[in-house]
């Protein structure tokens, strides 16, 4: 789960502690069958979350992210987006949507308020590999599809004609308008994003080890004193 008003059938798994300790999983009444990528891919992370040990006691595994972030998805995605698991310093994050290259947005935001001058810096581990895929760092006016925001994106190697990962800063300027790409820098993932505002001036940053910085781009867009920051991620496909 979950399903959209678009399926017409569904299943429901589970994945547990038993009262011996052991992890268990269950799928119910799903049809099994490695002909679906769906199921293929959920196999896999079941198997990486036995692998990993993923349930040890000594690692903390939250339902919610870590106070004082929210997570909501903008405007319309097809499918609900939500945190897949959190950890001590780290979370999951899933999200559907067209992305950013409309003038509204159709993404997954988990974020906090900021007030005045601030940055944020993460460690973006992986992104899944598919055309026009997004995730990074951003800041912007408020939750509407249409407001104002900067944000650094990190792009997959499959993205448009683009043959390496990298980083993009995309800016919307005026509320409504189309996203401009204001620039981009190549780096391998794992990668360190860094997005910093100092009253309307924005500059990003992209590491590979979070130590030594290189810089992306900047940008200047008139926003409030009050805003939002945060991580976002937007697939190409909406639902």
């Amino acid at each position: 789960s979950p399903a959209t008003p678009r399926e017409a059938n569904f299943g429901d798994m589970t994945i547990y502690r038993a009262p011996s300790g052991a992890t268990v999983f269950a799928a119910g009444s799903i049809g099994w069958s490695q002909t679906i990528p769906q199921i293929v891919q959920m196999t896999r992370n079941v198997l990486a979350r036995f692998t990993a040990g993923a349930f040890a006691d000594t690692i903390p595994v939250r339902a919610a992210l870590p106070a004082p972030f929210n997570a909501q998805d903008i405007g319309d995605v097809g499918r609900p987006g939500f945190v897949a698991l959190s950890g001590a310093q780290s979370f999951t994050l899933n999200g559907s949507g067209r992305g950013m290259t409309r003038t509204d947005d159709a993404m997954y935001y988990v974020y906090q308020t900021l007030s005045g001058d601030g940055q944020i810096t993460v460690r973006l581990n992986a992104l899944q590999h598919f055309w026009d895929n997004r995730a990074g760092v951003m800041i912007r006016e408020s939750l509407a599809p249409n407001a104002k925001y900067v944000a650094l994106v990190s792009r997959p190697t499959l993205s448009a004609s683009i043959v390496f990962e990298g980083a993009e800063l995309r800016v919307r300027s005026t509320s409504g308008s189309l996203p401009q790409l204001v620039g981009s820098r190549d780096q391998a993932m794992p990668n360190w994003l860094r997005l910093a505002r100092s009253g309307n001036s924005f500059s990003s940053f992209i590491s590979a080890d979070g130590t030594n910085w290189l810089p992306v781009a900047t940008a200047t867009v008139a926003m409030n004193a009050s805003v939002l920051i945060g991580a976002s991620v937007a697939s190409s496909q909406y639902g």
